[in-house]
Parts: C-alpha cells; structure tokens; sequence
C-alpha cells in the first residue's frame, strides 16, 4: 500500500498509465522538471545519494482519501549527480490502517543541474523548484490555506509550503473577486 499511496498521491503516476513523454512536466526561469508520474526515469550517476540530505518531513492526515481516510508520514531527500538535482521521498501509510509496513522509497521529480556548487545558492534555487512545484501539483493543490491540516516540519520544508499557500490564497482571493 506505501508504494500505491506512493506513486498515486505523491507522484501523479496511476498504475496502468504510461510515462513516457519526452517533454518537461513544467517549465520555468529556473528550468525544467521532470516528473517521475509525466516522465520516463533518467540515467542517474552512481553518486546520487552520496551527499543527500533530509529537507524536511511531512505529516499528512488524509494522504490517501476513502472510507475510512489514511494519514502518511512522508521525508524528503534532496540528491544530486553532475547533470541532475533530484526529489526522492520516503512514504510510509498509518500503521494503524495498514498494519505494519516499510516505507517505499522513490523518485518523484528531477531537474538538470546548472553548473552549480553543492548546496550553493544556486542549487538551491533549483532545489526550491522541485519541492515547492511538487507541493503545488501533488500535495497542496486542492487544500484550504486558511485551514491547512498537513504539517510540515524542517525549515526548508516549511517555506515552500507556507509559499506554496501562500499562492493558493492568492488564486482563491481573485476567483472570489472576480
């Protein structure tokens, strides 16, 4: 069930569906993103998980909706290799819905890397793309800003949600106006 939950709810990718456009998922000022639910998997250097760390983790009470709904646990791995910046994430279903279980582990999206320095500036920037446009598609698309019940925990983490948000009230606020 944590690999369903997985690919379904946190990468956009239904069983029986194909991957396999050669176009980016999205496109903008700092690159494009490829999605592991829109995009065939790339060819990862062998180092990609050398220097990976944790951006943040997500407690999500309605990760999978249904009678009754299931919460997830879900952390997030910022990895990297010469041509790639990557998202991983690791997603584990309420142990009190599916018993126990381990966490499945996978990509969910990937930009190509500038010639940035680890953990620069820069890499950043792209790294804040990738996360907060998965949040924006997969995760915070249809929730309520004003009364958002996912936490977030991990300071990264936690500003591309409250940025993510922040556009959602923004969209909210101008449909209600016009």
């Amino acid at each position: 069930m944590n690999q369903v939950a997985f690919y379904q709810q946190l990468a956009g990718h239904y069983f029986g569906s194909k991957a396999n456009a050669s176009e980016p998922k999205f496109v903008s000022d700092q690159g494009e993103i490829y999605s592991i639910g829109h995009n065939t998997h790339p060819e990862l250097g062998d180092d990609i998980f050398k220097d990976s760390k944790i951006i943040g983790e997500m407690i999500h009470p309605d990760l999978m909706p249904g009678a009754p709904s299931v919460g997830a646990d879900v952390t997030y791995y910022a990895c990297y290799d010469k041509a790639h910046i990557c998202l991983y994430a690791s997603l584990k279903l309420d142990q009190s819905a599916i018993g126990k279980s381990e966490p499945h582990f996978g990509l969910l999206l990937w930009t190509s890397r500038k010639d940035t320095e680890p953990w620069g500036v820069d890499f950043i920037h792209q790294l804040f793309h990738l996360i907060t446009n998965h949040l924006k598609e997969n995760i915070l698309a249809f929730e309520d800003p004003k009364n958002c019940k996912i936490e977030f925990q991990g300071d990264f983490l936690q500003v591309a949600a409250l940025r993510v948000l922040g556009w959602r009230a923004l969209e909210i606020d101008s449909d209600e106006a016009a």
